[in-house]
């Protein structure tokens, strides 16, 4: 399958056009494109159609042919339909893999794109064999001046920007080096680029790894004629950084116009669009 992202101008024009039949000389509405082919992801992409309900999605496809219907009556009740479908909005539809008349969920892809936030407040410093209410304890301990000073919330998050790039949000470089901050704070996901598979939200991030370039070459002979070997100091030896992509996936648990909640493999996290 492919994914679809939309010029918005020119696709609600394409979608007015599809919408209401093709034009006497039976040549289909361009319908411009930037696509990715994804070979895992059998999500179905398009734009939402006029005639979109609370029983119904019409999903334009990307070659301009017939709209297609999808019931989306269970989808409904099993909230399963993330943003508020808008007609020229581009959208992806997981179909049912026994009815393919039927959508088991529909995401609406021009809304989930934008800028997604939530609030981060420090740590104390080399406190991690600390419970957290000993933490709270000496937090509320600290000198106001202290606490005015480096004790502050900060915004974390990302940016889901069209053809498949994200940017991240939050602190790009640390604020702990000053040696009164007796605070920290966690370390931002860098992710650059998201993608939806079979439903759900991809966000990639390049993770640099220090690789030995000698793994084998651990010892080495001593030249000092006596035959003995060494071991060899991993220090000595030339390392090399290389990056890689790593994948963070998460469920769509919620998504309206300001509101967005995605469930990790280890935690649930809520979020507030970015004015």
């Amino acid at each position: 399958m492919r994914r679809f992202f939309y010029v918005a101008l020119i696709a609600v024009a394409a979608v007015s056009a599809a919408c209401g039949g093709r034009n006497k000389k039976g040549v289909p509405p361009e319908v411009p494109n930037d696509s990715i082919a994804v070979s895992e992801d059998s999500t179905v992409y398009g734009l939402a159609c006029e005639g979109c309900s609370d029983s119904a999605v019409w999903l334009l496809p990307p070659d301009a042919s017939d709209p297609i219907p999808y019931d989306i009556v269970n989808a409904m009740r099993r909230h399963k339909i993330f943003g508020k479908i808008k007609t020229g909005d581009a959208i992806a539809v997981v179909v049912n893999p026994t009815d393919s008349t039927v959508a088991d969920m529909v995401i609406d892809l021009d809304q989930l794109k934008g800028t997604w936030c939530y609030v981060v407040m420090p740590t104390l410093k080399n406190a991690d064999n600390l419970s957290k209410s000993a933490q709270e304890h000496i937090i509320a301990m600290l000198p106001d001046s202290i606490k005015e000073a480096y004790y502050q919330p900060v915004e974390y998050g990302f940016t889901l920007k069209r053809n498949d790039v994200a940017s991240p949000v939050g602190l790009l470089r640390s604020l702990d080096t000053d040696d009164d901050n007796p605070f920290v704070y966690s370390d931002i996901e860098k992710y650059s680029a998201w993608s939806i598979l079979n439903g759900r939200l991809v966000l990639t991030k390049q993770v640099n790894q220090r690789i030995i370039t000698e793994p084998d070459t651990l010892a080495e002979e001593r030249d000092d004629g006596q035959g003995e070997r060494k071991e060899k100091d991993e220090g000595d030896m030339p390392i090399r950084v290389e990056s890689k992509s790593v994948n963070d996936t998460a469920d769509i648990v919620f998504l309206m116009e300001d509101s967005l909640v995605l469930r990790f493999k280890d935690r649930t996290q809520g979020y507030y669009r970015q004015k």
